[in-house]
């Protein structure tokens, strides 16, 4: 059974986060409980702490590098190359979720990865194990998921495919 309150959701974002959501969403806003973050900021829950890092998607995104005592996880999932203040924030996370729109040719390489830079920069991070997300239809030469699947194997399980719904044990 779940427990139904009708207390405001807490949503953090940078102000220019926060603003958009407030455009898009203006008849929502209402049960929204928002907290501006700037860059590097972090906000615990539950013994998790979860820290706002600076992408390259738009101005005003952030990936979140979340923290137990056990895992830390970076999650950026609508990103180009990461900047290097994040880059040495999140180098060595045992878990890495990261944009990886485009197969093969990347039409937007300053917003957007590949699989390929994707896998690329997750290694170079020293990451654990990386999950390809964002993945899309954006591609010259088409790809299915079972291909990209048996594309991943090679990396002996250290990449996948991120699927909808997936939950990570942290």
């Amino acid at each position: 059974m779940q427990l139904v309150t009708k207390e405001a959701l807490p949503t953090y974002g940078s102000a220019l986060a926060l603003e958009g959501i407030g455009r898009e969403f203006h008849y929502m806003t209402y049960c929204l409980d928002e907290h501006v973050l700037e860059p590097f900021d972090n906000v615990e829950y539950d013994g998790v702490r979860y820290t706002a890092l600076p992408v390259t998607h738009a101005p005003g995104t952030f990936g979140y590098l979340v923290e137990t005592p056990k895992t830390k996880l970076f999650y950026a999932s609508d990103t180009g190359p990461l900047p290097p203040e994040t880059v040495e924030a999140v180098r060595g996370v045992d878990v890495l979720v990261l944009d990886a729109t485009f197969w093969k040719r990347n039409w937007n390489p300053n917003d957007h990865h590949s699989v390929q830079e994707t896998i690329e920069e997750g290694f170079a991070l020293d990451a654990g194990t990386v999950y390809l997300t964002h993945l899309a239809m954006h591609y010259d030469e088409p790809v299915t998921l079972a291909e990209l699947e048996a594309y991943v194997e090679q990396y002996d399980g250290r990449v996948k495919v991120a699927l909808d719904g997936m939950r990570f044990a942290i």
